[in-house]
C-alpha cells in the first residue's frame, strides 16, 4: 500500500496499488490503556488525580471493567492454604484461596456454602493442611474435595467465636472461667501446652457440668436450659475437639504448621484497603476490584496483551450462556460450581468456558 492523502480527520491514508483498497492505519492503544487502569486501580491516586480530573481517564478506560479475570488451575500440591471469604452485600462474597506467597484461586457466591467452597477448591490440588475460620459449609466441601487435607481451624476464631458467647464480661463465674480458656487457647504453640488447656478445659466441664444442665421454665410453660449460650459455647468446643480440627497443626507431625488464619486476613486487609480508596464503586465493580486484585497477586506473569488475548469480556460471556447448546447443562470435562451469583446479579452462570482457563 502507497499513502493517498490524507482523511478528514488528518489521518494518513492508504491504498493499495493492485486493488485499489483505501484504508487508514489503526494504533491499539488497550493494552496502554489497561496498563494504566490496573496501575489507578491497584495503586494510591484517586480519580481526580487522573489525566482530565479523571473525565478523560474513565472514558478511555470504561472497557476495562468489562473483562472478567479467570481463577487459574493450580496443580501444585501445596503443604498450607488459606481460605477465607471478604463479604461485599448481603448477596454477595468472594472466597479467596491463598498460599504464604500469592492467591491461588477465588469465587464468587451467594454465601459461604458448601457448593460454592467447593467450586473454589476444585480448581486447585489438594494441600497438606488447610487453614479456615470455620465458615458455614466448609468442612462438607472439605470432605467431599479434599478429603485426605487436614483442617486446621484458626485458634483466634474459634476464641472469638467463645467471645461471643460469653461476652468481654461475663457476670457467672462459669463464663469468665471460659472467656480466661478462650485467651489461653491463642497462646498454644507445643504439645505439652495443648494437653494442659485440654485438661483444663475437661476441668471446667467437670465443675459445671450440673449448673450447665439448669433448666428454666418459659411464659408459655415450656422447659429451657437457663443458661443456653454457654452451654453453645462448650458445644463448638466440643465440636472442634472431637474433629480434631482445634489443634491440628500439632497433630500433623510436621513444625512449623500455622495455628491461625493471618495470611486470609491480611489479604482480606489489603482488599478493604483499596475498597476504601476508591469508595463509591458500585458492588459489580467491587468485585470485579477483587478479581483484579488477585489476579494481579497470583503470579501469573501475564501481560497487558495476554489478558485481552485470553480473558474474555461481558458480551462474550453473555453470548455463550444464550447460545442454545449451552443451556440448563454442564459443559463435557468442565469442573462442577456451586451455588453462584447469577448474571443479572454481578456475575456469570456456570460452568465457565475451559479455553479461558
Amino acid at each position: 500500500m502507497h499513502r493517498n492523502g490524507r482523511t478528514s480527520a488528518g489521518k494518513t491514508r492508504w491504498r493499495c496499488r493492485h486493488c485499489h483498497a483505501s484504508r487508514v492505519q489503526v494504533i491499539d492503544n488497550k493494552a496502554k490503556q489497561l496498563n494504566e487502569f490496573l496501575d489507578w486501580l491497584l495503586g494510591r491516586r484517586i480519580m481526580r488525580e487522573m489525566p482530565g480530573g479523571g473525565r478523560t481517564f474513565r472514558r478511555r478506560t470504561s472497557w476495562c471493567w468489562n473483562l472478567w479475570p479467570i481463577s487459574p488451575f493450580i496443580d501444585e500440591t501445596l503443604p498450607v492454604i488459606y481460605i477465607d471469604g471478604i463479604y461485599l452485600s448481603r448477596k454477595a462474597v468472594v472466597l479467596i484461596a491463598s498460599s504464604d506467597t500469592r492467591v491461588l484461586g477465588w469465587y464468587l457466591a451467594r454465601s459461604e456454602s458448601s457448593a460454592a467452597y467447593m467450586g473454589l477448591m476444585k480448581k486447585i490440588a489438594a494441600p497438606f493442611m488447610v487453614v479456615s475460620d470455620g465458615g458455614a459449609g466448609f468442612a462438607k466441601a472439605l470432605r467431599q474435595v479434599w478429603p485426605a487435607t487436614r483442617h486446621q481451624r484458626c485458634l483466634l476464631h474459634a476464641a472469638n467465636q467463645v467471645k461471643r458467647y460469653t461476652t468481654r464480661n461475663p457476670l457467672t463465674a462459669a463464663g469468665k472461667d471460659l472467656l480466661m480458656l478462650a485467651g489461653l487457647l491463642t497462646r498454644v504453640r507445643t504439645i505439652e501446652q495443648r494437653d494442659q488447656w485440654i485438661f483444663w478445659y475437661q476441668n471446667w466441664r467437670d465443675s459445671y457440668r450440673v449448673y450447665l444442665s439448669e433448666m428454666s421454665r418459659q411464659p408459655d410453660g415450656r422447659k429451657v436450659f437457663t443458661h443456653q449460650r454457654l452451654r453453645k459455647a462448650r458445644a463448638g468446643l466440643d465440636r472442634l475437639l472431637r474433629d480434631r480440627t482445634l489443634f491440628a497443626f500439632l497433630d500433623a507431625g510436621v513444625e512449623g504448621m500455622p495455628a491461625f488464619n493471618n495470611r486470609a486476613e491480611s489479604v482480606n486487609s489489603c482488599l478493604r484497603r483499596m475498597l476504601r480508596q476508591h469508595i463509591g464503586l458500585r458492588v459489580d465493580r467491587q468485585v470485579k476490584a477483587i478479581m483484579w486484585w488477585c489476579f494481579m497477586h497470583s503470579g501469573q506473569g501475564l501481560t497487558a496483551a495476554d489478558i485481552l488475548r485470553l480473558f474474555p469480556d461481558g458480551d462474550e460471556v453473555l453470548r455463550f450462556y444464550q447460545h442454545p447448546g449451552n443451556q440448563g447443562g454442564q459443559l463435557p470435562g468442565a469442573p462442577e460450581y456451586g451455588q453462584v451469583v447469577m448474571w443479572h446479579e454481578l456475575h456469570t452462570s456456570d460452568p465457565y468456558r475451559l479455553d479461558w482457563d
